[in-house]
């Protein structure tokens, strides 16, 4: 039998809860916070009008996204990820460089 994979579609941060753990989302919006981590992560906070939710790009991915110049504070961002809880918080973690797309210029 062979396996479907189903993309996920793009739904709103406040849709995200705790049911999503372990399933696969696309959020977008706009980046309002950029923090660098010594090791190469980079973890962003995106805001969509909803909520707002951590984005952490681990340091394997950052390096393949290197030049990413819309990873910056101030700029849409679409991110197709898992949902996994940190610190009881819900963050959407992309796995590859195709998970992440700047659909438009800063806002």
């Amino acid at each position: 039998m062979a396996s479907v994979h189903v993309q996920p579609t793009l739904v709103r941060i406040v849709e995200v809860g705790d049911d999503a753990v372990g399933g696969w989302v696309v959020v977008e919006g706009n980046i309002t916070h950029r923090s660098d981590h010594p090791e190469g992560h980079i973890f962003l906070r995106l805001e969509d009008g909803t909520g707002e939710m951590m984005v952490p790009i681990f340091r394997g991915l950052a390096k393949e996204l290197e030049g990413g110049g819309c990873l910056q504070r101030g700029y849409r961002l679409k991110v197709r990820g898992r949902v996994e809880e940190y610190r009881g918080s819900l963050e959407v973690v992309p796995k590859e460089p195709g998970d992440i797309s700047c659909p438009e210029e800063r806002r």
